[in-house]
């Protein structure tokens, strides 16, 4: 994937900042629960040299096999941070990142955050079910807990909804509004 525009000190510099950034954000998607190779592949469309690849192609990129790409490719169609194309008049099938800071912010906060919280708060009123099921008062105390947990995940799925509905520009306006006191 080196760049055929650029020469040989600045293509081995886009390619140690290439790996780096792979790594950093193979790091992140693992800890959101998907394969490093989500973020690997990404990495590879995000900095490809061709406005999309085919799975061959991110395979020789990512140094994974084609099943292994072809799998986790279909989780960033699903989050909607790639998107497919098929060229006409071939059978091969390329992919690339969906351009739009926007869209990519808006997916996340759609998708993982909404679906996160959503499970929190199913997995909170189960808990209260279970405890108030027991049908007796020494318990109150840990069923009030799960409630207020319960609401508080109700107002956070609020806010994520109306987040995920501004622009990418007016979220990181709010995230990073500093108050004085």
């Amino acid at each position: 994937m080196a760049s055929k525009e650029l020469s040989p000190e600045a293509s081995e510099v886009l390619k140690k900042a290439r790996e780096e950034l792979a790594n950093v954000v193979a790091s992140v998607v693992k800890n959101w629960g998907y394969c490093p190779a989500v973020g690997k592949i990404y990495i590879a469309l995000l900095l490809s040299d061709k406005p999309s690849l085919t799975l061959r192609e991110i395979s020789e990129a990512t140094k994974y096999a084609v099943p292994t790409i072809s799998k986790n490719i279909r989780i960033l169609e699903k989050l909607r941070f790639v998107k497919r194309i098929k060229k006409p008049g071939t059978k091969e099938i390329e992919f690339t990142i969906v351009e739009s800071l926007d869209q990519v912010l808006k997916n996340f906060i759609k998708y993982q955050l909404h679906r996160d919280l959503t499970r929190l708060r199913d997995g909170f009123a189960k808990c209260e079910e279970i405890l108030k099921s027991a049908g007796t008062d020494e318990l109150n105390k840990y069923i009030n807990r799960i409630e207020v947990i319960k609401d508080y995940c109700e107002i956070i799925l609020e806010m994520v909804s109306i987040f995920a509905k501004l622009p990418a520009r007016k979220i990181f306006k709010l995230l990073l509004l500093k108050t004085s006191e």
